[in-house]
């Protein structure tokens, strides 16, 4: 028998050797189907023009307004905390080394 003569069921030798059923499948695989790409494209362009004007416009809040409330007219605290704070358990308040237990009423 030769190579490229058909053997028993159609096959060619050669194919039936090296898995030819396998190349078939590889080669439709390859193929990219466009219509879904197309489509999800189509879609999110439609809602980018939709939600590109109302970014640049933006959209009316009305936030509720305090009537009793006093505006804060203390200091800032600023707490700063360094690399060493897992061995000795302090930081700084302002410019001030303090440890964490007194922090609390320190901020008071």
């Amino acid at each position: 028998m030769k190579l490229n003569e058909t053997g028993p069921g159609g096959s060619s030798a050669g194919s039936s050797a090296r898995g030819g059923r396998g190349r078939r499948v590889a080669s439709s695989l390859s193929e990219i189907n466009v219509v879904p790409l197309v489509d999800v494209m189509l879609v999110l362009l439609i809602i980018f023009m939709v939600t590109a004007p109302m970014i640049q416009r933006g959209i009316e809040v009305n936030l509720p307004v305090a009537r009793r409330s006093q505006p804060i007219e203390a200091e800032r605290v600023v707490v700063t905390i360094p690399s060493s704070y897992r061995q000795d358990h302090k930081v700084y308040l302002g410019t001030e080394l303090i440890r964490t237990e007194v922090v609390q009423e320190r901020v008071r």
